[in-house]
């Protein structure tokens, strides 16, 4: 904006400054000075504007770009909804890596949840009672309603990108 201030003041003082006298009209010198200075000061406005529309697209898809990456961490509590409306106004890059994350954290989740299930089964039975089962316990049903989640809405990208047309193999769990 202030850019556009600066040339609009450059352009009407060059316009008032380097006018020369011409030969009389009907007009007064003056309103006729005012007149073609108007003349250019909206034609460089013009053409600022489309510069600066021309500079502004890939600021503006830069921006774009960096607000989906964010939005493509692991999200466990937005609804399922919301999701599916971010995912139409992804780009299939963004689908891709946001899959990716999700089957990652998947993976990841379920080899904790497995380490889990091993500790918990080298438990004794006379121990399955005891504050150590009953905590690995616990955490294998948080782990697995985290695994469902995390397959839900991993799904919601996959199923974007399997309706562009695009290879989904990769993302098979």
């Amino acid at each position: 904006m202030r850019k556009i201030c600066a040339i609009l003041v450059v352009v009407m003082a060059v316009g008032f400054v380097g006018c020369k006298k011409s030969a009389p009209t009907d007009q007064p010198v003056t309103e006729q000075s005012a007149q073609s200075a108007a003349a250019e000061t909206q034609k460089a406005v013009q053409e600022t504007a489309a510069k600066t529309m021309e500079t502004a697209k890939p600021a503006a898809e830069e921006v774009k770009q960096a607000l989906i990456t964010a939005a493509a961490e692991v999200d466990l509590t937005s609804p399922i909804d919301k999701l599916k409306e971010q995912a139409k106004q992804m780009t299939v890059d963004a689908l891709k890596t946001t899959a990716e994350k999700y089957k990652a954290q998947f993976l990841s989740t379920k080899k904790s949840m497995e380490t889990k299930t091993d500790l918990l089964s080298k438990i004794p039975m006379a121990e399955k009672l005891g504050a150590e089962a009953q905590s690995l316990t616990k955490d294998i049903q948080t782990l697995t309603s985290t695994l469902a989640s995390l397959k839900d809405r991993m799904a919601v990208y996959v199923n974007v990108l399997k309706a562009q047309g695009i290879d989904i193999s990769g993302f098979a769990l």
